[in-house]
């Protein structure tokens, strides 16, 4: 080590006399070892460690909390089947097959017990609640309408307006199937057909209005960028309500092929419209508007979607009244 230290040395008094401006910092060896470092330098200081202990943690959890809101949204997505159409009960009315499967969905689809994941809440039921009660009440309207005009009152007619206004549905579903059946034996009137599509489109028209309105008042009241679940609530409902006057509408039609062809241009419009307000759900509902350019604005979405169904609605309307039925 001795003689490793003195060539070293011998070396470098060399070097310098060859060339003078060369590096003169003095040798580190043993007996002249570096200085030691300052303790800041050698270790993080306390503050540091907290900081990035915070931010770690704020992390971790930003990540699994965007995780758990994908997998809440997913869990309350309640689907509809715009493409539905009703069968009819061996050979009667359409549309009066497709107010019974209205009146039915809550037999139709059950509970979503099995489908509940493990801490996650499950939205589906209230949305699907909201659905069927928009539904249901495009099937009492439709009710209501048949009462008015259907004279004398079939019996069946009366049971299901009786049971409609005492909340039962089921009772009402079964009343219709049976007035259903006796169209189709002939033992009662569907009423004519150009008047019937131009009743149930008015009364479409007015109430994808009444939906409209109420989602863009609920769009201007509505303080946050997210949806607040009242607006989840009226969207829901406003779906059920489209996607019952769609069944309606589509087996109105069904049951007038002269004034479905002679309004086919008429007739698209609403349909499509209808269609895409009951299958419009976005995984998150957001309220943008001006001061959120960034944000959708599905609330307003939807409003124009209905109110594009009202304005076909009243234009088939107009379309059906003026159709000439040849007799026969």
């Amino acid at each position: 080590m001795l003689f490793d230290q003195l060539l070293r040395r011998l070396l470098w008094r060399v070097r310098r006399k060859v060339r003078p401006g060369a590096d003169n910092a003095p040798i580190v060896s043993v007996e002249n070892p570096p200085p030691p470092l300052p303790a800041s330098l050698t270790r993080p200081r306390r503050r540091d460690r907290w900081r990035r202990a915070t931010l770690g943690f704020v992390a971790t959890f930003a990540v699994l909390a965007v995780g758990y809101a994908f997998l809440v949204a997913a869990n309350s997505r309640a689907t509809l089947d715009a493409g539905f159409v009703a069968p009819p009960d061996s050979g009667g009315s359409r549309a009066m097959a497709a107010a019974a499967a209205l009146l039915a969905l809550d037999a139709a689809e059950p509970a979503v017990v099995a489908d509940d994941l493990l801490v996650i809440p499950n939205g589906r039921r209230l949305r699907t609640a909201r659905i069927h009660a928009g539904a249901a009440e495009a099937a009492g309207t439709y009710v209501s309408l048949l009462v008015g005009a259907a004279t004398p009152l079939d019996p069946a007619l009366g049971d299901a307006r009786d049971a409609m206004a005492a909340g039962d549905p089921a009772a009402a579903r079964d009343a219709l199937l049976r007035h259903n059946n006796r169209i189709a034996r002939g033992r009662a009137d569907a009423g004519s057909g150009a008047a019937r599509v131009s009743l149930l489109a008015d009364a479409a028209a007015a109430a994808c209005e009444e939906e409209s309105a109420a989602l863009r008042d609920l769009a201007r009241r509505e303080q946050g960028w997210m949806g607040s679940p009242a607006a989840q609530a009226q969207v829901s409902h406003a779906r059920g309500v489209a996607f019952g006057w769609l069944l309606l509408l589509r087996g109105a039609l069904a049951d007038a092929p002269d004034v479905a062809s002679a309004t086919v241009v008429e007739a698209a419009i609403p349909l499509d419209a209808l269609a895409a307000a009951a299958e419009r759900q976005p995984m998150f509902l957001f309220n943008g508007g001006p001061e959120t350019p960034w944000s959708p604005a599905h609330l307003i979405d939807h409003a124009d979607d209905l109110a594009r169904a009202a304005a076909g609605a009243r234009a088939l309307a107009a379309a059906s009244a003026q159709t000439v039925v040849p007799p026969g």
